[in-house]
């Protein structure tokens, strides 16, 4: 009976592992974003723009963990290591943000070769931090400065290649993102292939416009809704 429940409840354990594993891939690869987000990548190493679409952050589009970039008496530069600056700060004292994709205009990484440090005692690991500038949305376009985990990944698709093959590059091999526009979720194959290009995205005054991100979303389960019927 034992031996029974230990099968049972190891054959549940794969089922789930399947169910969860086919509900985020398709035939295709990674199913595509809700929110499509589209822009340029240039990286370091090729110098060139590359137009891009279905762009994440480690597949994450809003809520991104960022930190202020710390002024001077809360970090130790060290002359023997210049390009790692230590910060001294209890974590619970971080000045922590986060920030999405649609408010951005640009993203850039300035100093790819200067590591932020962070340990928070003796047996926890230490977290390695990049800097990026994050111009804002809109007529003014504001830039901050922040610190981002350096092991992020751009993820995208590069809409110079056929299909829909998604390509992902280190967030330190990045020179700028540009987030041109967002739409409504991806279509099928066919529809993408005919779909006429989008006007960019009325730049608001000052921040994003509460509630734009929001009623695409709307708009299109009402889409979903009638179809249906």
């Amino acid at each position: 009976m034992k031996a029974r429940i230990i099968s049972l409840l190891a054959f549940c354990n794969v089922t789930c592992s399947l169910l969860a594993t086919s509900s985020m891939t398709s035939e295709e690869g990674p199913m595509k974003q809700k929110i499509n987000f589209v822009g340029t990548l240039t990286s370091r190493e090729q110098k060139r723009e590359r137009k891009i679409d279905n762009i994440s952050i480690d597949r994450m589009t809003r809520s991104i963990n960022v930190l202020l970039v710390p002024t001077n008496k809360t970090y130790v530069k060290y002359n023997e290591a210049p390009n790692i600056n230590r910060l001294k700060f209890p974590q619970d004292q971080m000045s922590g943000r986060q920030i999405s994709l649609e408010e951005i205009s640009k993203m850039e990484i300035p100093h790819p070769g200067v590591k932020w440090v962070y340990k928070k005692e003796e047996g926890y690991r230490e977290v390695e931090y990049i800097e990026i500038i994050v111009s804002s949305k809109g007529a003014i376009k504001t830039k901050n400065r922040y610190l981002i985990e350096r092991n992020r990944k751009i993820y995208y698709n590069d809409l110079d290649i056929p299909g829909f093959e998604e390509i992902h590059t280190p967030i330190t091999a990045v020179k700028a993102l540009t987030i041109d526009r967002y739409e409504s979720g991806y279509k099928e194959k066919e529809e993408k292939t005919t779909q006429t290009s989008q006007a960019p995205i009325p730049e608001p005054q000052g921040s994003l416009i509460p509630g734009t991100l929001r009623d695409v979303v709307e708009i299109e389960e009402a889409q979903i809704k009638t179809n249906n019927f």
